[in-house]
């Protein structure tokens, strides 16, 4: 009965806060979204500590505002939904009111189950699965907006529409750039394991070169994608050259051994190479055929089924 009572006392206090007084205006909504926000902001931090390492480390301001625009909507079009639908959404909250009883049942059930599988470990588990999952189902519907929208160039020598690129011999000299059909701006730097190392000493190869980060959740997808092609076409006169993006040794060669990866990861911890080649998004691959030249660049991770065409392709008309 005492229990009941608290539980009486702290519901109507609660019912008490929320009332509105009628004298909120715009002044005081403003003032109630800021300190909503902060509370939001351990969600929110992560985001937009990404957009902005990706702005510094190659974008622009203007494209980090667009991003962080965009992410802003994201969040807010709900909310001011749900303000334009109250209205019509009060029959439906008289009728949740009149299953509170088994809402609160449900939920207080809910919170005990989440506290066994915090207190026996088994949340993890369930969160990391779950992440994997919804990981590809992202990783799938960003792959059909960019291919949409233009994700892949293919260059092909001489010509402005497309063709094959055994038909690239014999074309005029490219330009150093970082666009498809330009010859690949030479850099260099150091391996994982310290090993001295150039662009230019990969001709005679066909390089994918690819730009990513341990903190990318589709580059640790892909990451294993790319060991997989590595082992079955390594001997074949192909490479990967994966430059990493401005992290420290001890980050690069952990998440190495952690994925199992054999294939050169690249150092560039004052993100010179990455500003070189107009790095804004991550990853992003540019396939380098044995000249030298940009062939083909992709924005968006790679798996075996996409790759091995794109490197089949160049191993042929190399």
């Amino acid at each position: 009965k005492a229990l009941s009572t608290v539980e009486r006392g702290l519901y109507s206090d609660t019912r008490k806060q929320m009332t509105a007084q009628g004298g909120g205006g715009y002044t005081s909504s403003a003032i109630m979204g800021v300190v909503f926000s902060a509370g939001w902001t351990p969600c929110i931090g992560p985001v937009y500590g990404a957009i902005l390492t990706m702005a510094a480390s190659g974008g622009s301001v203007s494209e980090a505002g667009i991003m962080l625009g965009a992410y802003s909507l994201g969040l807010g079009i709900p909310f001011l939904a749900t303000a334009l639908l109250l209205d019509s959404a009060q029959n439906i909250l008289r009728k949740l009111q009149r299953q509170m009883r088994k809402i609160e049942l449900f939920s207080g059930g809910f919170l005990i189950l989440i506290g066994l599988l915090v207190a026996s470990g088994s949340l993890q588990n369930l969160s990391t699965q779950f992440v994997g999952n919804f990981a590809e189902l992202s990783i799938e519907i960003e792959e059909a907006v960019t291919g949409i929208f233009g994700g892949d160039e293919i260059f092909v020598r001489g010509s402005d529409a497309p063709t094959t690129l055994a038909e690239l011999a014999g074309s005029a000299p490219p330009v150093e750039g970082f666009e498809v059909g330009n010859l690949a701006p030479n850099f260099e730097t150091v391996l994982a394991d310290g090993t001295p190392i150039s662009l230019h000493d990969l001709r005679g190869q066909v390089v994918a070169l690819n730009f990513w980060a341990t903190w990318c959740g589709p580059c640790r997808i892909e990451m294993p994608e790319f060991q997989k092609i590595f082992e079955k076409h390594g001997d074949d006169g192909f490479t990967i050259l994966a430059v990493d993006n401005q992290e420290s040794v001890e980050d690069v060669v952990g998440f190495a051994e952690e994925l199992g990866l054999t294939f050169p990861l690249a150092m560039d911890e004052r993100g010179d190479i990455q500003d070189q080649y107009g790095i804004f998004s991550y990853p992003s691959t540019y396939i380098i055929d044995r000249d030298g030249v940009i062939i083909q660049k992709h924005f968006g991770p790679l798996g075996v089924d996409q790759m091995e065409p794109m490197i089949l392709d160049a191993l042929a008309a190399s």
